[in-house]
């Protein structure tokens, strides 16, 4: 968990960090299966390595249809090659995002760590940049040309714009 904190620190801009928390009164122990078997009921989201679990015994691929499937992995018959299973990238598509939001026990792991990182800048980095370009176009300390600057029009004494 330490890890995916710092992840979130180190990000510019929103971050959504889910955490797996008991309720004593209405859901308690619900976590302690995927607590008391970390290897075999979490994946280890790593970028750019295979989602594997169970001592890399276990993984996931795609099936028909797209859907998520456990498999064995290794060589030899009714096994799956390491080739064949999801390899993990944060900066994929929304897509893979959701879908690995949708593995859920018991039928899959969960899976822990980024999901999803979106890199792009933020607003105070885009309206900092907006300044510095008006900057550069138009020059610094000038508020008369900066006034007179794009359209503008004068109102005549007797009312109408010129």
């Amino acid at each position: 968990m330490g890890t995916i904190m710092q992840e979130a620190y180190k990000h510019k801009g929103a971050v959504f960090i889910e955490m797996l928390q008991n309720c004593p009164v209405f859901n308690d122990g619900v976590w302690e299966g995927v607590k008391g078997d970390p290897a075999g009921k979490q994946i280890a989201l790593v970028e750019g390595k295979p989602l594997v679990f169970a001592g890399g015994t276990k993984g996931i691929k795609l099936g028909p249809g797209m859907a998520p499937q456990v498999v064995e992995v290794g060589d030899g018959p009714g096994k799956t090659p390491l080739s064949e299973v999801l390899v993990h990238t944060e900066r994929g598509s929304v897509l893979y995002a959701n879908l690995l939001a949708q593995l859920v026990t018991p039928e899959f792991p969960i899976p822990m760590g980024v999901l999803y990182r979106h890199d792009k800048p933020t607003y105070g980095e885009l309206a900092t940049q907006q300044i510095d370009d008006a900057i550069a176009k138009q020059g610094a300390g000038d508020l008369n040309k900066l006034m007179y600057s794009g359209m503008v029009w004068e109102v005549g004494a007797d009312g109408t714009r010129h």
